[in-house]
């Protein structure tokens, strides 16, 4: 699934330069302000992405340790029904 968003963002970042290369600079306030979330929203993605590969984030391991709290709630009921 991230090398599908990684792919998507590259994608989107592709037909914006596309759009810039065979229009040329946006002439409007509004098309400048679409065209700065089209440029800055899938590089902050494209960043978000690749530097999530290299750590684990507060959330996910948060989520992880109640996860394994459960697990061992689980566990001690049945070993406790099984006695």
């Amino acid at each position: 699934m991230r090398v599908l968003a990684i792919i998507a963002n590259l994608g989107l970042l592709g037909l914006t330069a596309y759009e810039f290369l065979s229009h040329g600079l946006p002439t409007t306030g509004s098309d400048w302000t679409i065209f700065a979330f089209l440029v800055i929203a899938p590089i902050l993605s494209l960043v978000a992405l690749l530097k999530s590969q290299q750590s684990t984030s507060w959330l996910a391991l948060f989520l992880k340790r109640k996860s394994l709290e459960e697990q061992k709630k689980i566990d001690e009921l049945k070993k406790h029904h099984e006695d």
